[in-house]
């Protein structure tokens, strides 16, 4: 299921109030691990993340240091944590399986 901002803005606040992401997953029918990444997105940069607007915008100086932390600084895989929460790239939504 593709989730609103509001879902994700009420998967947040019930998460911060104790609710296991396991119990979010099912519930919402979203990858366990999707919503663990989803909140510490919006840990780190704020429910603005999670918004839905046109398509990303990547001025041609924030594309070359990406390249450069390939190529330069041989990061040709991203290490668990760091790539994709410093850039905000979102993974590709899968399909919940119930039953």
């Amino acid at each position: 299921m593709k989730l609103s901002y509001e879902d994700k803005v009420q998967i947040y606040e019930v998460r911060k109030q104790g609710s296991s992401l396991s119990q979010l997953s099912s519930k919402y029918c979203v990858e366990f691990s999707n919503l663990k990444y989803m909140i510490r997105m919006i840990n780190r940069y704020g429910l603005e993340v999670v918004k839905k607007g046109k398509n990303s915008y990547y001025s041609p100086e924030l594309k070359q240091e990406m390249i450069d932390k390939v190529l330069i600084e041989g990061q040709s895989r991203i290490r668990k944590g760091h790539g994709k929460i410093r850039y905000a790239f979102f993974p590709r939504r899968t399909i919940c399986q119930n039953g």
